[in-house]
């Protein structure tokens, strides 16, 4: 960057989005979860609702990229959802609560606790080749670092905020 360049950012005059550009690099590689889900993730649609199976692959993903870049993860599993809601935001990753009272009446029914509910992302197709046999699931020894892209991370943020779909009774 030229000095020149230099001074403008500096002086709050970015009219090529040099700063915007850096903060999105920044976020992007500020800590090895937010590196693995810009390379590993991508959205989905809106409103599908990552399952047990995904969160299951997404960890083995995260284990597998971690080793093939000689990252240090302290991730434990039970923890990887919490950790990968911080870094994906309040939009991809809505927190348990209670159901509104109105909504809990026009059903017909007392009000509900709803679990956490993290919708809109997904391992980018391929990243994890099948397991040693089709029964079986992929596992870190898996991860195809040739699949790896980047700006999954903007992308997935780019995305309106999920809707939880309220359940309905019968």
């Amino acid at each position: 960057m030229s000095q020149a360049d230099l001074d403008n950012v500096l002086n709050g005059n970015d009219p090529e989005g040099l700063l915007k550009d850096s903060a999105k690099d920044m976020a992007a590689n500020s800590d090895p979860l937010s590196r693995w889900v810009d390379q590993c993730l991508i959205p989905s649609e809106q409103n599908l609702q990552v399952t047990k199976l995904d969160w299951d692959l997404m960890f083995e993903c995260y284990l597998g990229w971690s080793r093939y870049n000689n990252s240090r993860h302290t991730l434990q599993r039970h923890r990887f959802p919490n950790a990968l809601g911080t870094v994906l935001g309040p939009k991809r990753c809505l927190p348990r609560t209670k159901e509104s009272s109105n909504d809990a009446k026009a059903n017909n029914r007392p009000r509900q606790t709803l679990a956490q509910f993290y919708a809109g992302f997904m391992l980018i197709p391929g990243i994890l080749s099948q397991g040693k046999d089709a029964l079986s699931h992929p596992t870190s020894e898996d991860f195809q670092p040739t699949r790896v892209s980047s700006g999954g991370l903007e992308k997935i943020g780019m995305l309106d905020q999920a809707i939880r779909e309220l359940p309905v009774s019968g």
